[in-house]
């Protein structure tokens, strides 16, 4: 049986360009990547639409979702909701950090690096374990703290290291 469109959360989606998924977040969890055919579909339609001058494609909606689209090369950045769910400027944000997160783990030009040699490396193996739970946190705060809200995310402590310690 299908949940209606209000019960289910937002679902967040990361891809290379190419469509071979990278993180599926949804509902409360990372999922198997399953969503193919929803990642090949959007990231086909951004192509599209960036293929016309001039023309960027950010959202699509549909009569009970919306899938707002990021796109930051090599890597595409998808967030499904339900229409009545999170405004849109709030799911830009969120994808954002999801942006930087992944960058902070895995570093831009590494990434570059990795798909300039091997456009259809799966990037998956670089986030198991520690990556994977990093950004199981941070996609899971979205719900429970206003600061994604807002954009104002706290940046960690140092973990013991003060400024004494060398």
């Amino acid at each position: 049986m299908r949940e209606a469109p209000e019960a289910c959360g937002p679902t967040y989606i990361v891809s290379t360009t190419s469509a071979r998924p990278i993180l599926v977040y949804k509902n409360g969890r990372i999922e198997p990547n399953t969503y193919a055919d929803v990642i090949g579909a959007a990231n086909a339609l951004s192509t599209f639409a960036s293929s016309l001058a001039g023309c960027c494609l950010r959202s699509v909606a549909s009569a009970g979702h919306r899938i707002l689209l990021l796109s930051h090369p090599p890597l595409s950045f998808l967030a499904v909701v339900p229409s009545t769910s999170v405004h849109m400027s709030v799911l830009k944000t969120r994808l954002n950090l999801v942006h930087a997160q992944l960058v902070s783990l895995l570093t831009l030009p590494a990434i570059r690096s990795l798909f300039e040699r091997n456009p259809g490396y799966d990037i998956r193996s670089l986030l198991c374990g520690s990556g994977e739970r990093v950004m199981d946190r941070l996609i899971g705060g979205f719900e429970d703290s206003p600061c994604s809200w807002l954009g104002a995310v706290r940046v960690g402590g140092l973990g013991g290291l003060g400024g004494t310690s060398v």
